[in-house]
């Protein structure tokens, strides 16, 4: 009978399991890049009737992929609205829905702080002081696009 011999290679193991250019690596940036492409093409199709943006192309160039090291130097992608974890941009408030609530002028800006936006209801560009917003309901675009780029 062969004896069995263990051989450890510490750098090997991180190359191929704890460092983006390695196969996991690799798998998991896939995995975190087709979510996010899935998802921009889901925002201009399924969900176009929902929401009422006005088509500039905003909320898809807003999804991105950010790698990182977890503590334990893990590779880990976080793909979407809101990669780095902070609560703000634009494709987060899409995915996850906004109740209804005010949005003051801002500031001083190059319109006098007005703002101007394209508003379907009355059919074209209004340029407003402020306005109350009546809410978005949540979209779950990339909920989708996740289980797609995983099967």
């Amino acid at each position: 009978m062969a004896e069995l011999i263990w051989v450890w290679h510490e750098h090997a193991f991180t190359y191929v399991f704890k460092s983006w250019p390695g196969p996991v690596g690799r798998h998991i940036d896939g995995i975190a890049d087709r979510t996010v492409s899935i998802g921009r093409g889901l925002i201009g199709k399924e969900y176009a009737g929902i929401s009422t943006r006005s088509g500039s192309g905003r909320l898809a160039r807003s999804l991105r992929v950010v790698h990182r090291f977890a503590p334990n130097r893990d590779v880990e992608a976080h793909a979407g609205a809101n990669p780095t974890g902070r609560i703000t941009g634009y494709a987060y408030w899409h995915h996850e829905g906004a109740g209804p609530h005010p949005i003051p002028r801002v500031g001083t800006t190059a319109r006098g702080g007005y703002l101007r936006f394209y508003w379907r209801k009355a059919g074209g560009v209004v340029v407003l002081r402020r306005v109350r917003h009546p809410g978005n309901p949540a979209q779950k675009y990339l909920t989708k696009a996740l289980r797609i780029a995983m099967s």
